[in-house]
């Protein structure tokens, strides 16, 4: 273990580790990934997937390995619905099947891995791994900066989950004046590196999956001691922004879990793990949005980072009556259909009779007071969350019934899909201009090498909106 850099008012028992894991692939998480004591044991060095594992060859976010058969069932009902009521989707939807299946494509998605070992490229690739999280919110969160809308007040203290490798934590520290506290997992248990430091950011190191009550309920302990002098006024912990961003991606999940599609006893081995996967995956976004709910301020605001599944969009529909107005935005990893929500005005109890805080601004759009969502306070959408069970046979029961697929229905139409439209155009045109590209450069390995690194930095829009 390396000793630590110092955070300026930092106590001797906080860390921040600067050995670990390389960076290279931190376009699999948008922040720490947090695994079990029981799922360390069964890890093993990190390494790339070899060329022939069909991950690499296909759609990236077909690529969960970790979902069930009933689960995949599910979301390909849903996915078969969004086709029929959205004309965007389903554009995309037949842009992406196109794409993956171009040999020059998926030559530009291995080449991602090249140079992985080479240590004199890191310095670099830290920096701009650090600035590129760090310009998806100065991008597309202008309104929480000094000069925005919204704009946080100086001092003003976020709750940053999944920080590593700092971009969210810089953004929050330099550009709002804010002070951070940065929950990621050690190196050593295969969390990714925090690259970035600030007087302003603190770290606690831990793992956000805690799959037993209690065990949640210590974390909840250990985070409320954590630098009082800082994060505790006027005797509670609460945070004006929570930002939800640790993500376990299924590709980082077989990789570290070390399956080999190739070995004969696959099958019989693969059960249990991809229970595992699945498990520490839905614990990972139940745990986050429990401690927005438990620790946001009120008037505050909660940034969370997923995929518009079935299941994701279901959780949604139990934290927007809870808050005036949103927003949607890419991350810039647009290879992938992940988007961030932006909840704006938390508000602990929905009133009766619904009076909008704040005129929404530029961007922003407000929650409908009219529309019948299944909870109406903090108490019961937290009751909802920590009753969802993470296990695969839980799935069913808590996603797939009438009233759930309902609901899903109804949230996507009536509030998500005037907004992610556009989102869903951007990444066709992204996608299809990496495959024309990719075409062009085909035997220009170089070319291609550029092309595989703006699948992890996204180039400007202008560039794949309106090329020359």
């Amino acid at each position: 273990m390396s000793s630590m850099a110092n955070h300026g008012r930092e106590s001797a028992g906080t860390r921040e580790e600067r050995n670990g894991v390389d960076s290279d692939d931190i376009e699999h998480t948008m922040g720490a990934l947090c695994l079990s004591d029981h799922q360390q044991q069964r890890q093993h060095e990190e390494r790339p997937p070899p060329a022939s594992v069909d991950i690499d060859r296909q759609d990236p976010d077909e690529n969960d390995w970790d979902i069930n058969t009933e689960q995949r069932r599910i979301e390909d009902q849903w996915k078969a619905r969004l086709e029929s009521i959205d004309d965007a989707y389903a554009r995309l939807l037949t842009v992406k099947r196109t794409v993956w299946k171009s040999e020059h494509t998926q030559r530009v998605y291995d080449l991602r891995y090249r140079d992985r070992d080479n240590p004199a490229l890191h310095a670099h690739k830290e920096s701009t791994t650090v600035d590129g999280y760090r310009s998806n919110f100065t991008d597309h969160l202008q309104t929480l900066m000094p000069d925005g809308a919204r704009a946080l007040p100086r001092g003003a203290r976020v709750l940053d989950l999944g920080a590593a490798p700092g971009g969210t934590s810089k953004f929050f520290c330099e550009d709002c004046d804010c002070d951070v506290l940065g929950v990621t997992i050690e190196t050593d248990r295969k969390g990714f590196k925090m690259l970035y430091s600030h007087r302003n950011l603190f770290v606690l190191f831990d793992d956000l999956a805690q799959e037993i009550d209690e065990q949640f309920d210590r974390f909840c302990a250990r985070l409320e001691g954590f630098r009082p002098d800082v994060f505790r006024r006027r005797g509670e912990v609460k945070f004006k922004v929570v930002h939800c961003g640790a993500v376990l991606q299924s590709a980082m999940v077989k990789h570290l879990l070390h399956i080999d599609d190739d070995d004969p006893q696959f099958d019989d081995l693969a059960r249990e793990r991809q229970r595992m996967a699945y498990r520490t995956r839905m614990t990972l976004m139940k745990r986050q949005l429990q401690l927005a709910l438990l620790y946001l301020e009120e008037g505050g605001h909660l940034i969370w980072i997923f995929r518009p599944g079935h299941k994701e969009i279901v959780v949604l529909a139990h934290l927007l009556p809870l808050f005036t107005s949103f927003a949607i935005f890419r991350t810039n990893f647009l290879i992938k259909s992940q988007i961030k929500i932006a909840l704006f005005g938390f508000r602990p109890s929905q009133p009766r009779t619904r009076q909008q805080d704040v005129t929404p601004s530029d961007g922003e759009y407000s929650v409908p007071a009219d529309f019948p969502f299944p909870v109406r306070s903090r108490r019961e959408a937290h009751r909802w969350l920590k009753s969802m069970r993470c296990d695969v046979d839980g799935y069913p029961e808590d996603f797939d019934t009438d009233k759930t697929r309902d609901l899903a229905e109804r949230v996507y139409r009536c509030i998500l899909q005037p907004h992610v439209t556009p989102l869903f155009a951007e990444q066709c045109r992204f996608l299809e201009w990496i495959e024309e590209e990719a075409t062009k450069g085909s035997g220009d390995e170089e070319r291609l090498y550029q092309l595989a690194l703006l699948l992890i930095a996204c180039p400007k829009k202008e560039t794949y909106m309106n090329p020359s």
